[in-house]
């Protein structure tokens, strides 16, 4: 998958696990896929490049490694890293919050899983092929290519030192982009090539641990939006196919082509394991609010309740409770006596609505997630991730 985001995101771009050896002998994806391009980043190098992405994804994005929900992404990985180019990169999953159905992956084996791909996927399958593909894009070490192109192009950088040197090169990099965006935007164009590779190498790795990758290519075709079309020569001869064509006709290629020695059978699942960490998934709200902060003296909590400006007041129909609204956060007040009987984190969440019966809270938020608060109890008692 390809997240679309900002250049200065892109550009400023948690159980851990080592990457094995090959499973079999001979089912591995062609050597030319497994050098996307020059690299100047050592795998320490690299590391220390993915610790400052990582800062800068925990600064743009709502994360969270809360093993509820990423014990089950992990168990796929770990299936996934038998079959992957043997490699000292730790890959670390997460699960982060993000407007579209979707995953990336950083520097460093960082794989980061948008909430709404548990409603897109509709099996552990479909899931696997998602992970493989950012694995693939992790053990081609493409984060660390594209920054190496990118140093060489605007910083004029050959080599590297330590850790603290990476760094350094870093905020370099960031400076210049701050001054000159324009002068900028030629050295972080993406490598249309790195999609590909890292669906070519997906596909042996499912393939090899047992699951679909027919399914790798259903999910992206649905992703997508393509409805099975992957263009002809002559569309390609008029440059008419659409580059996410090109790559689902790579992909029905490359299936059958698959070596035998690459297929493992798997015990068949009945999907309940899957369903289970879906709904999980979708019911999640408790992300990190990580804070970075330096030379900070002291702390102290302010009240509350009623914090910040209120843009939204409204009576329920039967006038026994008061709703209140501001940038962050939702209240619910009674009339009488007139206090606060919860509050519910909803940032960037639209106008709350009092249901007819005034019984529950409904909202939505900027992502299209969509929640039922009941007032009797003071808990959310629906949830729903809605996809286009």
């Amino acid at each position: 998958m390809r997240l679309k985001v900002s250049t200065a995101l892109t550009l400023l771009m948690f159980p851990a696990c080592s990457i094995p050896v090959w499973g079999q002998q001979g089912c591995h994806p062609p050597s030319a896929l497994l050098n996307p391009g020059e690299n100047m980043f050592n795998e320490e190098q690299e590391e220390a490049l993915g610790d400052i992405m990582a800062d800068q994804v925990v600064r743009s994005l709502r994360t969270s490694s809360d093993p509820a929900v990423v014990a089950y992404l992990n168990s796929i990985v770990a299936r996934l890293l038998k079959y992957i180019p043997e490699s000292h990169l730790k890959v670390r999953v997460a699960l982060v919050d993000l407007p579209e159905a979707n995953a990336f992956t950083s520097a460093g084996g960082r794989i980061y899983v948008g909430q709404k791909m548990a409603a897109l996927a509709r099996n552990e399958d479909e899931l696997a092929g998602v992970l493989a593909h950012e694995l693939g894009h992790a053990v081609t070490h493409q984060a660390a290519v594209e920054m190496t192109r990118r140093m060489k192009l605007v910083l004029g950088v050959d080599h590297l030192g330590d850790r603290r040197d990476v760094i350094a090169k870093y905020n370099q990099l960031l400076d210049n982009w701050r001054r000159n965006p324009k002068a900028f935007r030629q050295a972080s164009q993406s490598l249309p090539e790195k999609q590909s590779i890292a669906d070519q190498v997906g596909l042996y790795a499912v393939a090899a641990a047992g699951y679909s990758p027919e399914a790798s290519a259903d999910i992206f075709d649905r992703f997508t939006g393509l409805q099975g079309k992957t263009g002809n020569w002559v569309s390609d001869f008029f440059g008419a196919t659409k580059p996410e064509a090109k790559r689902l006709r790579e992909m029905l290629k490359t299936i059958p082509k698959l070596p035998a020695s690459c297929i493992e059978k798997r015990a068949d699942s009945n999907g309940a394991e899957f369903k289970k960490w879906a709904a999980a998934v979708i019911d999640f709200t408790a992300w990190n609010k990580e804070e970075i902060l330096h030379n900070v003296v002291a702390r102290t909590p302010l009240m509350p309740q009623l914090r910040d400006r209120i843009r939204r007041l409204r009576f329920s129909p039967d006038g026994r409770y008061i709703l209140a609204q501001d940038s962050a956060q939702i209240y619910l007040l009674s009339k009488e006596p007139l206090q606060t009987l919860f509050q519910i984190d909803a940032p960037d969440a639209a106008e709350a609505q009092f249901s007819p019966d005034s019984r529950s809270v409904v909202f939505n938020d900027r992502n299209l997630r969509v929640e039922k608060w009941d007032i009797a109890t003071h808990k959310r008692i629906e949830a729903h991730e809605l996809v286009l």
